[in-house]
């Protein structure tokens, strides 16, 4: 969130490259958060009724971090955003 308030205050475009990257990353583990409980779940590790409300509180982090990046105005940050478009996203790995 800092770093978000940072962009707008200052315009500073490595402020917003920073809150972009920070939601992609959340975005990423969120995935492999989830991939992974599949996994305890096929090995009988984890039980669904937990399972329910793990993946719910992964599913509640998401908008949060989206209305950060919705706050960058497009006009102001389009090289930001652009930027980050233009990565190509890590694979989740799902854990052992």
């Amino acid at each position: 969130m800092r770093q978000t308030k940072k962009a707008l205050q200052y315009n500073d475009q490595n402020a917003a490259s920073i809150t972009l990257s920070i939601e992609e990353e959340i975005d990423l583990l969120i995935g492999e958060y989830k991939l992974n409980h599949i996994k305890r779940l096929e090995d009988g590790v984890c039980i669904s009724d937990s399972g329910l409300i793990f993946t719910d509180i992964l599913t509640d982090l998401e908008p949060p971090v989206i209305h950060l990046i919705h706050a960058l105005p497009l006009s102001r940050f389009a090289p930001a955003r652009k930027a980050s478009l233009c990565k190509l996203p890590r694979q989740a790995s799902v854990l052992p």
